[in-house]
């Protein structure tokens, strides 16, 4: 059967125009919700400020004296155990062990076009290829448009995350289970780091089982890849000193556990780093939902004009083009607002300048000369 197939079908302009007033109601909410995610935004903390009044103590040895209080431990973090897969990897030094499957399958891709036609209603033309690949998900092929000569089997082994039950830094036990740590890594795999019995092949970094081979697989084969944090890393925790254990420090609704592969001005210098990049991620994202939302719900406006294709083609662009600056002032002000509104210190500061101006407008009023009147002679 071929891999490629292409539908054609026409959507009335009456459709059309139910479908935009359903769209406004999508609209409003995007729009609305912009507000929510960008006052969210603003709101978040700045982890590294809490991290930067830490005190910095060697792993070596527990201080009594630093007892409940925020530190940043520097030594070695190490599990207590070793750690693997007990389905397909022997254990070794690891923190952290995951199992990453793709499965070679049929992969349905879809594009389409759509043509507005005079009176209103539009044909949309969408053509489905299928091919074959290594996906980590492999779609049901009963959902297919053309399901017949694409099926795909049940993936046959799961992902799976391992981490390890104890582990240590320096004189200090952790909990891994929610602490961040460290970028994991490729685990090199060899068939001495196999379990035994598995019915596998090593090829390359992967685990490779199925019918076909590397250089020619087949439907349904599996291959297995090993990623993790090796034990051993020299680093710096950050949490509560209690007893002879961090655990994690809490700083009013945020907490701070982590373990970074480095020393505590670089962790700090990390955290600042990540705070910022996703603020602005945030931000194009509000900016997004705003524009978008906008657009929707001018929707039923330009699919109105669609009887004539081209004044409904003209009104998207123009609205979106003023929507687009809409939107961008729009979310400026709404992050200033939400960053000063949700700062003390910047509030404080301009509740300050305010007042000092107002102070010195009326001091500047009360103390202007008067305005002598102008003698008239009369002649």
């Amino acid at each position: 059967m071929s891999s490629r197939v292409v539908r054609t079908t026409t959507q009335g302009w009456l459709s059309r125009m139910m479908g935009s007033f359903v769209g406004v109601l999508f609209g409003i909410g995007l729009f609305v919700g912009s507000f929510f995610v960008l006052w969210f935004n603003e709101g978040r903390t700045d982890l590294s400020t809490i991290a930067d009044d830490s005190i910095a103590v060697s792993a070596a040895t527990v201080d009594p004296a630093n007892e409940g209080k925020l530190v940043a431990a520097a030594g070695t973090l190490t599990a207590d155990e070793p750690l693997g897969d007990p389905d397909y990897l022997r254990s070794g030094a690891f923190l952290t062990l995951d199992r990453d499957v793709e499965m070679y399958s049929w992969i349905e891709n879809t594009s389409s076009e759509s043509n507005t036609n005079l009176g209103g209603s539009e044909t949309t033309t969408t053509e489905y290829t299928y091919e074959k690949g290594w996906t980590a998900s492999p779609e049901d092929s009963d959902s297919f448009e053309v399901p017949g000569g694409h099926q795909n089997p049940a993936l046959s082994v799961d992902e799976a995350s391992f981490i390890a039950s104890s582990a240590r830094v320096g004189a200090f036990t952790v909990d891994l289970n929610g602490m961040s740590l460290p970028s994991s890594e490729p685990v090199p795999l060899t068939n001495n780091s196999l379990v035994q019995g598995v019915n596998g092949r090593v090829n390359e970094d992967y685990l490779y089982m199925g019918r076909g081979t590397p250089q020619n697989p087949q439907v349904g084969d599996v291959r297995i890849r090993f990623s993790g944090v090796p034990s051993g890393l020299n680093v710096t925790t950050f949490g509560k000193q209690d007893g002879s254990s961090i655990v994690p420090f809490l700083g009013g609704d945020d907490q701070l556990y982590l373990s970074h592969d480095g020393d505590r001005a670089g962790a700090i210098e990390s955290l600042h780093t990540s705070y910022q990049m996703i603020g602005w991620v945030f931000r194009v994202v509000g900016f997004m939902m705003m524009w978008i939302g906008m657009g929707m719900v001018s929707g039923p406006l330009s699919t109105f004009l669609d009887v004539l294709p081209i004044f409904g083609s003209v009104s998207r662009n123009l609205i979106g083009f003023f929507t687009f600056g809409i939107a961008l002032v729009l979310t400026a002000i709404t992050v200033f607002i939400a960053a000063l509104l949700q700062n003390i210190l910047a509030l404080f500061i301009l509740l300050l300048f305010v007042v000092g101006v107002g102070v010195f407008l009326y001091w500047r009023s009360k103390n202007a000369a008067p305005t002598r009147p102008t003698e008239t002679k009369v002649a």
